[in-house]
């Protein structure tokens, strides 16, 4: 597999596991702001914090 047939076999992935296809109408709202987003955000709905290790290369924190 070259790397095209790779990254079409992933993207074909992606989009299975999101339920989309690639000709699907996809719905935008653009009318929320932050404090909407934020308000929306609960206990139940939260992930825990994600650990991706220390800075590599040029990345600073």
């Amino acid at each position: 597999m070259n790397e095209t047939e790779a990254r079409a076999a992933h993207t074909d992935t992606a989009l299975k596991a999101a339920r989309l296809s690639l000709n699907q109408p996809t719905q935008v709202c653009a009318d929320n702001d932050l404090e909407d987003l934020l308000a929306g955000i609960t206990p139940e709905n939260r992930h825990l914090e994600a650990d991706f290790g220390a800075p590599q290369e040029q990345e600073i924190l």
